[in-house]
């Protein structure tokens, strides 16, 4: 997309700005191929999830430590997504997570667990359509 954009424009280097995992993908790729650093002029990062310092959830509490170490767990997901999008887990969610399910209070804990406990600001009837782009955003 950068070079695209630059090969249309005629120009040496754009803006970036970035939101959400707009951020993480800017980070890997200018981490990944320092080549592009140089294109870059001014990067703007809105609502970067790549900081986790400041999360006080369960997860990130226990995850934080093991995030970039090597562990058996990045050898087992090495080069994998993480929760990646499947028929199953659309199934499990359309089921299970539905607004008239009995296990809806099973997957707000879920999501709890990942982002924080906030239950007085939470839709219970979102939930369904929220998780439709779960994990990636």
């Amino acid at each position: 997309m950068i070079d695209f954009i630059l090969n249309k424009t005629g120009e040496t280097s754009l803006h970036y700005i970035g939101h959400s995992q707009g951020t993480t993908v800017f980070f890997v790729l200018m981490s990944m191929l320092p080549q592009y650093n140089i294109k870059i002029r001014t990067a703007h990062m809105l609502s970067p999830v790549v900081f986790m310092e400041n999360m006080k959830t369960p997860l990130a509490t226990v995850a934080a430590p093991l995030l970039g170490h090597r562990t058996i767990l990045t050898e087992i997901f090495e080069n994998q997504e993480f929760l990646p999008n499947s028929r199953m887990r659309a199934l499990l969610r359309s089921q299970a997570c539905n607004s008239d399910s009995l296990m809806q209070p099973a997957c707000s804990n879920f999501l709890f667990l990942i982002f924080g406990w906030d239950s007085q600001y939470f839709n219970m009837t979102l939930l369904p359509e929220a998780l439709k782009t779960v994990p990636a955003g």
